[in-house]
């Protein structure tokens, strides 16, 4: 067994960190509650060396404490931000709902960094700073938040991580997180209280090869997911490691490889991706696409023609989220 350390991380990082490329499929923040996972999945990207070096793979994660507070001051002086930028993608490169890290700040703090965050965002849409919140996970720790999640609902969609129906396959490349039937469960759980999930089939996994049969796999992922309850449904291939050595637990970085989408699969997060709706918008200017968020962020932004995206928001509230539907 993998000894499994918590860290409580001292260096006040950026909170919200602004994305390069906003588009059908990207946010325009990612925000992170923790640096570090324990699952441990063969697939991460959070092996490679430019990850690695923050935490030790699958054995550290580190907590942040200060969070909460910093993010409340971030959200104060992006309170003029145009709206349809306002969506953050939380937890893209870690795990928020380890039952250990909870219970570890609950031990030892009498906290829940994640209600905590969660209130901070309410605290501010209730007074007219409103930002659409999308939850990444694949534990199933998240349903004992369900009461919780159910009252902000018209502002976050949760985001759960299914990679392949192969219960098989799954467990061998993810062998110390929740199981697909697990999963699937949350799914039930969370639509039954009217929560909008989304399925993360990203990386896509397959011991196929076969693109018509990969499809078909994919297919039958995206019906047995909405079976449950599932709206959305989102998919990428492997575009990394070399898929093989994933398989055996060895991932070797290869560059240049090309994301692989399958188009008519991506519902309710991007679709309509060769024929889209487009309308002008303020979005970064060329020459400030790493920074844009700074203090000065109205005057790095001029206006663009963008797409038209649904993201089911629509459903949810109604709230103009400009290109966001």
């Amino acid at each position: 067994m993998i000894k499994q350390t918590i860290i409580e991380h001292s260096n006040k990082i950026k909170v919200l960190a602004e994305q390069r490329k906003i588009g059908m499929l990207d946010f325009p923040f990612t925000m992170n509650m923790n640096i570090g996972c324990f699952y441990a999945c063969n697939y991460c990207y959070l092996q490679r060396k430019n990850f690695s070096r923050n935490t030790k793979f699958g054995e550290e994660v580190k907590v942040k404490l200060w969070l909460p507070d910093k993010l409340d001051k971030v959200l104060t002086r992006l309170k003029d931000l145009p709206t349809h930028f306002k969506r953050v993608q939380i937890n893209n490169s870690t795990e928020g709902f380890h039952p250990k890290v909870i219970k570890y700040l609950r031990d030892n703090h009498n906290r829940d960094i994640f209600e905590e965050i969660i209130n901070v965002f309410r605290k501010h849409w209730d007074a007219g700073n409103r930002w659409m919140l999308h939850l990444v996970t694949k534990s199933n720790y998240i349903t004992n938040y369900v009461d919780f999640l159910s009252d902000v609902r018209d502002m976050l969609q949760v985001e759960l991580t299914i990679i392949s129906a192969d219960q098989e396959l799954c467990r061998q490349l993810e062998d110390y997180a929740p199981s697909v039937n697990a999963r699937l469960k949350v799914v039930k759980k969370l639509s039954d209280n009217d929560i909008f999930v989304r399925i993360m089939a990203s990386p896509f996994m397959s011991t196929s090869s076969d693109k018509d049969q990969i499809h078909n796999e994919l297919k039958a992922l995206k019906d047995l997911t909405f079976d449950h309850g599932a709206k959305a449904f989102k998919n990428k291939g492997l575009n990394y490691f070399n898929s093989d050595d994933v398989r055996s637990g060895n991932a070797r970085h290869v560059k240049r490889q090309t994301n692989v989408y399958y188009d008519d699969l991506i519902i309710q997060s991007g679709e309509d991706m060769t024929e889209a709706e487009t309308m002008n918008l303020l979005m970064p200017r060329d020459e400030y696409k790493k920074n844009w968020a700074r203090k000065d962020y109205l005057n790095r932004l001029e206006m663009k023609e963008v797409d038209v995206v649904n993201w089911g928001y629509s459903g949810m509230n109604n709230y103009d989220w400009g290109n966001n539907r």
